[in-house]
Formats: structure tokens, C-alpha cells, sequence
């Protein structure tokens, strides 16, 4: 029963998604209770969406932003055209905590410090 309740919140928050409306979730759950099958479930109601997910470690509690970078970083490596738009108004902030530099910028050895949130 609890499964069907969480899968209709997923599928009111996706339903708001499309409507332009966004949001975000966190799924933390205890080990082995399903985290992973209701993830999988998700995905597949979920398929015109882009869906990125990360596990956090040890280290991501020390980088700001951290987990953030093992979201955003593979999908920021891919684009170029899109970039600016990806990183348009409030999101623009988080590319200086990013590895995956613009193709024109100048690269940078990656740091363990956020130079940006001065961490």
C-alpha cells in the first residue's frame, strides 16, 4: 500500500512538471527497502523526462555541492549550444562549482574547494 502511495506522489509531481511547474525530490530510505524498484518505476511513467540520479560518499559531505556535481556535471560535459541556457538565471551560480568547464573557457585543474562558495 505504501508504494502506490508514494507512486502517486511521483506521478502528481511529474503531472506538475509538465505543466511547468517544477520541483525536487529527495528519496532516502533505510538499505534494501525498495529504493532502487521505486526509482525504476518512476522511470518508466517518467520517459519524456531527462532523469539523473547519484549515490553521495563520504567525501561529498566535505564538497559543497558535492552530490550536486555528480547530478549536473555528465549532462553540462554533453552540451554545448545548450549551456547558456542550462545555465541561465539562478542556475548560472553553480558553474564555477563545476569540473565541466564550456568548451571556450580556459580549463582548470579540478579542486576540492568551491572557489565560488569560498569552501
Amino acid at each position: 500500500m505504501e508504494r502506490e502511495r508514494e507512486l502517486e506522489i511521483l506521478e502528481q509531481l511529474l503531472a506538475s512538471a509538465r505543466g511547468g511547474v517544477g520541483a525536487a525530490l529527495v528519496v532516502t530510505r533505510a538499505p534494501a527497502i525498495g529504493t532502487l524498484s521505486l526509482l525504476a518505476a518512476v522511470r518508466t511513467v517518467a520517459d519524456d523526462f531527462r532523469m539523473v540520479s547519484a549515490r553521495g560518499g563520504e567525501f561529498d559531505r566535505e564538497l559543497p555541492f558535492g552530490i550536486l556535481r555528480h547530478l549536473l556535471e555528465p549532462v553540462l560535459a554533453r552540451v554545448d549550444a545548450q549551456r547558456a541556457a542550462l545555465l541561465d538565471g539562478a542556475a548560472g551560480l553553480a558553474e564555477p562549482c563545476s569540473v565541466a568547464q564550456a568548451p571556450s573557457a580556459t580549463p582548470s585543474p579540478p579542486s576540492r574547494r568551491c572557489t565560488a562558495c569560498s569552501s
